[in-house]
């Protein structure tokens, strides 16, 4: 039997979510082996069309340099705002930033 959209698409979710636990708790891997993990990540997230799984595109990874973020390694974190509060994400790799509103 044909397995449907729906059903594929939480198959790649799933897979997605386990190669960046794999990645984020493997401390001792390369550089590289991250880039080909991230590039995976990504062929799934187009393949499959995952636009609803925004969590992975505006967290996970760096749009400028397609680099996979991991707070203290490769990007730096940071809460910012008096009235406004807002989350900083600066890429270690390019200096960019990226703001990414709090709401109550």
């Amino acid at each position: 039997m044909k397995k449907g959209k729906k059903e594929l698409q939480k198959i790649a979710k799933k897979r997605i979510k386990n190669l960046i636990n794999f990645v984020i708790n493997n401390s001792e891997i390369n550089y590289e082996d991250r880039k080909k993990v991230l590039e995976l990540c990504l062929k799934i997230w187009k393949k499959y069309n995952l636009r609803n799984f925004s969590v992975f595109k505006r967290y996970f990874y760096c749009k400028n340099c397609k680099e996979l973020i991991i707070p203290g390694e490769t990007a730096r974190i940071r809460i910012r705002g008096n009235k406004k509060k807002y989350i900083t994400i600066r890429c270690l790799n390019c200096n960019q930033n990226r703001r990414i509103p709090l709401s109550k």
